[in-house]
C-alpha cells in the first residue's frame, strides 16, 4: 500500500467518491492509500474539530448561543465553512443541536484517543 498526500481538487473527488461508494462519510481527507492501483482509503491530519464546555447550571440557552455564534465567527475567519461537534446524549444541549443548524452524522461515532509517546511507532 502507498499513502500520499491529497494535493488536488481531482484527487480529493476520486478519494471522496471511493469512500462514498464503499459507504463511507470521509470529511476533509489529507492523505490517501492506494493497494493494486485502486484509492482503499484515506485518513485527515487535522479536521475542524470544536469541543466545548459550559456549566450546566450556571449558563443558560442564550450564553450557548453565544459561544455557538463565536465559534461559527471564528472557523469562517479560517476559512472553514463546516466544522464537527463531538456530543455525548447526556448533554442538555443534546435536544437543540438539530435545531440550531448541526446534522446528526447517519451512525453513531465514537471518539477513541491515543496518546504518542517514544515508543508508539516500535509498538503499532
Amino acid at each position: 500500500m502507498i499513502i500520499l498526500p491529497i494535493d488536488d481538487a481531482e484527487t480529493l473527488r476520486k478519494v471522496t467518491e471511493a469512500a462514498h461508494a464503499d459507504g463511507d462519510v470521509l470529511m476533509w481527507p489529507s492523505h490517501y492509500a492506494i493497494k493494486d492501483g485502486e484509492i482503499v482509503g484515506a485518513f485527515a491530519l487535522e479536521t475542524p474539530t470544536a469541543n466545548w464546555w459550559l456549566h450546566r447550571e450556571k449558563v443558560k440557552i442564550r450564553d450557548s448561543l453565544q459561544m455557538l455564534n463565536t465559534m461559527d465567527a471564528l472557523y469562517a475567519d479560517r476559512g472553514r465553512k463546516a466544522y464537527i461537534m463531538p456530543t455525548v446524549k447526556t448533554t442538555p444541549y443534546w435536544p437543540y443541536l438539530e435545531k440550531a443548524g448541526f446534522v446528526k452524522l447517519p451512525e453513531e461515532v465514537h471518539f477513541f484517543l491515543r496518546t504518542l509517546d517514544d515508543h508508539t511507532s516500535d509498538d503499532s
